[in-house]
């Protein structure tokens, strides 16, 4: 790859990171309504900048217009073989054999192309399957607070224990009026809901 199209690549690399880290706590509040509270944690940034580097980086490296059939069937190779090891013991068990069909059709496919339309088709097919995939594991950050019509519910995160641990406590009144407390080792957070909607919630660091 000669200075030219590689400055290209990472120019186009960096924008999409940017874009993706400003549309992300857009995305997350419009997902949370007025039901829920979503804080991303930094580690659901560093998740999704990878993420969108893989995806960019990969729809640059495929030659669409002489090759695009091995990139389609990288895409699903890719993204069911990591999906399926990922959810392992869920759902990714019945995503494996798509995977394994996508990759039988994609040998054979690269059998029929020369190497230098077959290796960027199907190295770029792979990048965006897996980006496609850890896309999809960060923008499903878990809810710290979300309110119901019959209570509420928290959640302690996603990324290890330590700081990430809470208490929580909350009281139910009979007007359908919830308030508790998520308690971390870094800060104290309170929570109010009423019929199924938050209407308070305030963070305090200790």
């Amino acid at each position: 790859m000669t200075l030219r199209p590689a400055l290209r690549l990472a120019l186009v690399d960096i924008a999409v990171v940017i874009a993706a880290a400003a549309l992300f706590p857009v995305f997350l509040a419009l997902r949370a309504g007025g039901n829920q509270i979503i804080e991303a944690q930094p580690m659901d940034y560093l998740l999704l900048i990878f993420a969108s580097l893989l995806i960019a980086t990969g729809a640059q490296l495929v030659p669409w217009t002489q090759a695009p059939y091995v990139s389609f069937l990288a895409i699903p190779a890719s993204a069911g073989l990591l999906f399926g090891i990922l959810g392992a013991f869920g759902i990714g068990l019945a995503v494996l054999p798509v995977a394994i069909v996508a990759i039988v059709l994609l040998s054979r496919a690269l059998r029929r192309r020369s190497l230098s339309l077959g290796r960027p088709a199907a190295i770029g097919g792979a990048l965006t399957g897996y980006g496609a995939i850890l896309v999809y594991i960060a923008l499903i950050v878990p809810a710290t607070v979300e309110c119901r019509l019959n209570g509420g519910a928290t959640s302690s995160g996603r990324w290890g224990t330590g700081v990430q641990q809470i208490s929580s406590t909350g009281t139910v009144s009979q007007d359908g009026v919830v308030t508790g407390t998520v308690t971390t080792s870094t800060s104290v957070a309170t929570y109010r809901c009423e019929q199924g909607r938050i209407v308070e919630f305030h963070r305090e660091t200790r």
